[in-house]
């Protein structure tokens, strides 16, 4: 089933963090992380829901979207870059990659807009990053004895 058009992507605008004109879209945290994140019974993300409920229902409502129609979902990302031209595009502020062909649909973003520098920091080490674009920066979130520091020789890691 099609989503109409009247559900709509949630891409926030910036935040204090990130800095205001940096724009990001989410999904939701642990559901759509690795299921051995280290980090998920303290999941920062997770616990941001209890202060701002309203962050978790864009980001249930993303991942429907996503879910029902994924075409539909990049295609809204690029109609927001289309019509906003950022310099900056953070991938998930909360929430990681679902899966390969989500990481295939990234790259075909990045491609389709070469001035815009992406970011994305993940836990998803098992995807294949060889066809990602120069203007899409994947950084693998580590712990100490979590990750495998011998795979993706080059890429960067964010150790927590």
């Amino acid at each position: 089933m099609k989503k109409s058009n009247s559900c709509r992507v949630t891409i926030s605008h910036g935040n204090i963090k990130m800095g205001m004109s940096i724009p990001s879209v989410s999904l939701p945290a642990i559901c759509t992380c690795v299921a051995n994140a280290p980090c998920k019974k303290a999941c920062y993300d997770a616990r941001s829901y209890k202060r701002w409920p309203s962050v978790l229902k864009a980001r249930l409502n993303n991942l429907n979207i996503l879910k029902e129609d994924r075409s539909e979902y990049f295609l809204q990302i690029n109609e927001f870059l289309n019509r906003n031209k950022p310099t900056y595009f953070r991938w998930h502020v909360g929430g990681d990659i679902v899966d390969q062909e989500y990481l295939h649909c990234m790259d075909a973003v990045a491609h389709t807009h070469p001035k815009v520098n992406f970011l994305c920091f993940t836990k998803r080490h098992e995807l294949d990053f060889t066809k990602c674009p120069s203007n899409l920066t994947i950084i693998l979130s580590m712990w100490p004895k979590w990750g495998q520091e011998d795979t993706h020789q080059g890429m960067r890691r964010a150790w927590m």
